[in-house]
């Protein structure tokens, strides 16, 4: 955790705490070491839309709305969440996914051998289906 990357992190330890924390790293600790004996991370964020409101409506004069917030982390490429990398499941996907799993509870390591798990979005069994893989 060098201390001039994250200067304002910093300036809102306390005195013990900044004392730990140089002891630590000169202790050679691992940055990650250190957040996990403090029982934070300075790499996940912890404030919310309201607490940047409180902090921005004041010096504005005007209050910001959570869009405003979000737009303006964006265009400097500081998201505010973290986009969704998968579709989420709908009731009707894990119902079935869990009839699957029920249904094969039991099953031997045999026959669990018979089936093929892929994470490729397309295979063909058969014959050479003649497309061509960048």
């Amino acid at each position: 955790m060098p201390l001039h990357c994250n200067r304002r992190q910093y300036e809102q330890l306390s005195e013990f705490e900044r004392g730990r924390i140089i002891g630590m790293m000169e202790a050679e600790w691992s940055a990650r070491r250190v957040d996990r004996q403090l029982g934070c991370s300075d790499s996940v964020p912890t404030a919310s839309s309201a607490a940047f409101q409180a902090q921005v409506a004041p010096s504005l004069g005007a209050p910001v709305s959570s869009r405003t917030i979000r737009r303006r982390l964006a265009e400097g490429h500081l998201e505010f969440r973290r986009p969704l990398r998968v579709l989420p499941l709908t009731p009707t996907h894990r119902c079935l996914r869990s009839e699957w799993c029920r249904a094969r509870g039991n099953w031997t390591a045999a026959e669990w051998n018979q089936v093929d798990f892929s994470d490729k979005s397309r295979f063909n069994l058969s014959n050479d289906d003649n497309r061509v893989r960048e």
